[in-house]
């Protein structure tokens, strides 16, 4: 869980996470704090003026220190002061990896499952090579491969 406030490049005020002992949450110390502004979740929410929910996935960039990236589900909010303008954005953030496994593995003992963006990005596909291509700035798109789809 992260208050990101809109000043300063969209830094994190406040993260919460599982990287205690054992995996028990802790407050993040704000030397570990980072900047967002560049990520579009940050963007999209903080642009906002009315407390809708948006929700996004997009590859884990900014506090890994370990390990490959992985895919994160952001649920953000943006947070108004009174006369409306974005003051931040509140954002949690669920590691999809074990779903997409998941669903990788009970969906392609039958089928080939396929899951995409609103732009047609693969965020799964059966081959991982294929998965958040356009992070890389060379997407690869499930119309490519379906004509069909638009």
């Amino acid at each position: 869980m992260r208050i990101i406030g809109v000043a300063d490049g969209g830094r994190e005020l406040l993260r919460v996470d599982r990287r205690g002992p054992n995996g028990a949450p802790r407050i993040v110390p704000q030397a570990e704090l980072v900047q967002t502004g560049e990520r579009d979740y940050f963007s999209i929410q903080s642009a906002s003026q009315s407390p809708t929910f948006r929700i996004s996935i997009e590859l884990q960039k900014e506090g890994a220190t370990e390990g490959p990236a992985v895919p994160l589900l952001h649920v953000g909010v943006p947070l108004l002061i009174p006369s409306g303008r974005p003051w931040g954005i509140s954002v949690i953030d669920f590691d999809m990896g074990p779903k997409f496994d998941g669903i990788r593995v009970e969906g392609g003992k039958e089928n080939q499952v396929f899951v995409t963006n609103a732009t047609g990005d693969y965020l799964l596909h059966p081959d991982p090579s294929r998965e958040f291509a356009f992070e890389s700035g060379a997407p690869v798109r499930i119309q490519h491969d379906f004509s069909g789809i638009r």
